[in-house]
């Protein structure tokens, strides 16, 4: 009790007579101020003395019995950023890899990874430096955030895509009387994207309404014998070459009475038609070397790269060409701003040349090669960057080899002397005078072998998304197999050996040529009215 009553008065004491003692010294020291710690008089203006101002604990104000750490503003540590960047990476690798291997234009794989990539930084930077947590649990933030990404971009490839059971309900030609619409034959069987249902429109139909309605149109008769056929991967317009060098340019999708616009003009027949990445350019694979123009806008005199033979390997990055010129090999990468700007020439020349040593030469790259042999039976780029090269007994050499001046055996699964290729992303194939196809999947180089008849292959081609392959031989025959599960998809037969075909901007069309036109044909019906291949 007598503790009790002490610090009561002790309490009492501090709270009215300390101050009434401050205000006596205010009022009888004018002048002077009371330190508002101690109590001492203190000059005015002071409201501490030297002592209180020493010992004053800084201000914080908290309720919790322990004072508030304060928030550390060190940046993370290096190996922390370094993860969130190398998810990030991952995240833009993934729809690049993807869009190849399912044969897209490799521009919306970079464009949407990109996208991915950056708004996964963005993310994971505010992760790293923000949030104030234990390093493990950033990492595990950071994965966790990559992983959300990269499945909400599989989820919307998938939603986005066509299904199978989407592609079974394929447009068929509407009702014409006296006959009932052509049905999907049995050997048929599609495992890609084909084209959504034609609706009607006030427009007037096009060559692809006529098709699916008709099952068969036909392009006007050109200037010349038709020589190679394609497909523009940038409005999926049909690219066509004559025998005399000339090239038209037809719009599948544009009212049917409309006439081709002029392409650029080759150098002799064209053999090949093929497309840089983005489709802006052409190249054009003639008897007298190898043009490459813009294929809207082309130049009056386009660039023209001598050699015999000359073929393109086209690459997201660079393009590169490898002529042959006096028995010597030359690689090199396409001198673009001579595409895009070709030397002025005067008339009658008709095409711009390109300088032997134009271009710069790829790293590994010897300044030349001797070839194997002088007349190869074809010359054609690997998707791996190799220049496959054809012998007459069907072997295959490879540039450059194990040994950099030299070309090295690559395979002798054919027999016979190769005469025909095609290439499309990452697959590749070779038909040769025997029957026998090889399909090089997915950068292989070593051919898996398709036995089709002892009839010569005489062209090959690849469906859009790059699974189904198409052979045409000396017979007049047409067959297609799944390169993944080895079977059929279909096969036809044409009166005479087609001369060139490719498929359709949907792989349910196909383009055959005619003599100097071109038939546009939906398979089911080609399939239906053809006879049975002698096989």
């Amino acid at each position: 009790m007598k503790q009790i009553m002490v610090r009561m008065l002790s309490t009492i004491y501090n709270n009215l007579a300390i101050p009434c003692e401050r205000r006596a010294l205010e009022t009888i020291m004018p002048g002077t101020v009371v330190c508002r710690g101690c109590g001492r008089p203190q000059q005015v203006g002071v409201h501490l003395c030297p002592a209180c101002r020493a010992r004053k604990p800084e201000r914080v104000y908290s309720l919790d019995d322990e004072p508030p750490v304060r928030a550390s503003t060190e940046p993370p540590p290096t190996w922390l950023v370094v993860v969130a960047g190398l998810f990030a990476l991952a995240l833009w690798a993934g729809p690049i890899a993807v869009s190849r291997a399912a044969g897209v234009n490799l521009g919306w794989g970079i464009l949407i990874g990109g996208l991915l990539a950056g708004v996964v930084l963005g993310v994971n930077s505010l992760i790293a430096f923000l949030l104030r947590a234990a390093d493990v649990l950033k990492v595990g933030l950071m994965a966790g955030v990559a992983f959300v990404a990269m499945t909400g971009y599989f989820l919307g490839a998938h939603f986005l895509t066509p299904t199978d059971a989407v592609q079974a309900e394929s447009p068929s030609p509407p009702e014409s009387p006296p006959e009932s619409p052509p049905e999907r034959e049995k050997p048929l069987r599609r495992t890609g994207p084909i084209p959504p249902v034609v609706l009607p429109s006030r427009q007037p139909p096009s060559h692809i309404d006529f098709a699916y309605r008709d099952g068969l149109t036909r392009l006007e008769e050109g200037p010349a014998l038709v020589s190679a056929l394609a497909v523009s991967p940038a409005d999926g317009a049909a690219v066509v070459g004559y025998a005399d060098g000339t090239t038209q340019i037809w719009s599948l999708d544009a009212p049917a009475f409309e006439s081709p616009r002029l392409g650029p003009r080759g150098a002799g027949a064209i053999r090949r038609i093929q497309f840089n990445e983005t489709g802006q350019f052409v190249y054009l694979t003639c008897d007298e070397g190898l043009i490459a123009a813009d294929l809207y806008s082309p130049s009056l005199a386009p660039l023209k790269i001598s050699g015999d033979p000359v073929v393109i390997y086209t690459d997201w990055n660079k393009d590169r060409y490898a002529a042959v010129r006096n028995k010597k090999l030359t690689i090199r990468y396409v001198p673009m701003d001579l595409v895009r700007s070709p030397s002025p020439v005067k008339p009658p020349t008709m095409f711009s040349l390109c300088p032997p040593n134009a271009g710069v030469r790829p790293i590994g790259i010897n300044a030349e090669y001797t070839t194997v042999n002088a007349s190869p039976t074809f010359v054609a780029w690997h998707p791996k960057k190799k220049l496959l090269w054809g012998s007459a007994d069907g072997s295959i050499s490879a540039y450059p080899g194990v040994q950099s001046n030299r070309a090295e055996l690559l395979s002798k699964d054919h027999t016979a002397a190769v005469r025909t290729w095609a290439v499309s992303g990452w697959e590749f194939a070779t038909g040769d005078d025997k029957g026998r196809v090889g399909a090089w999947m997915n950068k292989s180089l070593k051919p898996v072998m398709f036995a089709n008849d002892d009839a010569a292959i005489t062209h090959l081609a690849f469906a859009n998304w790059g699974t189904e392959l198409l052979a045409t031989d000396a017979r007049g025959g047409l067959f297609a197999w799944n390169l993944h599960s080895g079977e059929r998809v279909f096969e036809a037969a044409r009166p005479k050996p087609v001369t060139t075909v490719c498929y359709g901007p949907a792989d349910d069309l196909l383009l055959l040529a005619d003599g100097k036109g071109v038939q546009l044909w939906w398979i089911p019906e080609l399939v239906k009215i053809s006879p049975k291949p002698r096989v």
